[in-house]
């Protein structure tokens, strides 16, 4: 099983993304879930390992009107039940606090990005700081998903930009859609060796979905992984019912490099 390693690869849309799996605890059942049934876990962003994960920098230079009208909606959206004239009270209080109303678009921002699933890939097969970071210091494996096919299942990936600053969302003027993907889509430049790309479901946080178009197409073996689990991996590629190809991770002899051994066909 060959994987995209070319210099270029940042610069242009790869083939393969890549989901780096560890077997330890409960996450052993879910490697075999997304190997076996390609069955993804899309993740709340507080699941996520950044604490600045979707924490948008928040501007607007919304006019008094535009800013009553966002209120009059957020209102109605947070308390859809609530009485016509307390509604109207609230509009009121909350347009004469600016504290208050600062509050309130933060917290109704907040609630909207953590209902956020997130399911991360990256275009690194062989990295040597994910490795350890997400697969169990190389004891876990890096599921090959085919990009096209995923497209082809509506089910699109979004490369994640990086920046030193983060992203200005206006959530009173720009539509939801936009500010909620600059948030999700935008990460520290500390994070750029990862060239992560994303699927993101704007009310999918904490939920699976099954692919039924076959998109995942090959698995990794870590170059530490047990004689146990690389059986378990063969057992679940051949249980896919998928022409799933498996190959070897190995530490190279003489460089600071993962190379690719191919495995036999069972």
């Amino acid at each position: 099983m060959s994987a995209d390693t070319s210099p270029g690869i940042v610069d242009r849309v790869p083939l393969h993304l890549y989901k780096y799996k560890s077997f330890a605890g409960e996450a052993r059942e879910h490697t075999r879930d997304l190997i076996v049934n390609q069955r993804l876990w899309f993740p709340a962003p507080r699941d996520l390992n950044d604490p600045f994960e979707c924490r948008p920098h928040h501007v607007t230079t919304a006019t008094p009107r535009e800013r009553r009208r966002y209120i009059v909606g957020l209102v109605k959206r947070v308390h859809p039940t609530m009485p016509r004239h307390e509604r109207k009270r609230r509009v009121r209080l909350l347009d004469a606090d600016n504290p208050l109303f600062h509050q309130s678009m933060l917290s109704a921002t907040e609630i909207t990005l953590q209902a956020a699933g997130i399911f991360s890939l990256s275009a690194r097969p062989l990295d040597l700081l994910m490795w350890p970071h997400y697969a169990d210091n190389h004891r876990g494996v890096c599921v090959r998903f085919d990009l096209p096919a995923l497209v082809e299942s509506d089910h699109i990936p979004f490369r994640v930009t990086y920046a030193d600053e983060r992203p200005s969302c206006d959530t009173i003027l720009e539509p939801t859609v936009d500010w909620l993907h600059k948030a999700v889509l935008t990460k520290g430049a500390a994070w750029r060796y990862e060239q992560e790309w994303r699927l993101v479901r704007n009310r999918g946080a904490r939920q699976a979905v099954q692919l039924s178009k076959p998109v995942i197409s090959g698995v990794l073996l870590g170059a530490n992984v047990s004689p146990g689990d690389r059986e378990a991996v063969l057992q679940w590629a051949a249980e896919s019912g998928r022409p799933v190809g498996v190959g070897q991770v190995k530490f190279h002899p003489s460089r600071y490099e993962l190379v690719i051994e191919e495995l036999e066909p069972r």
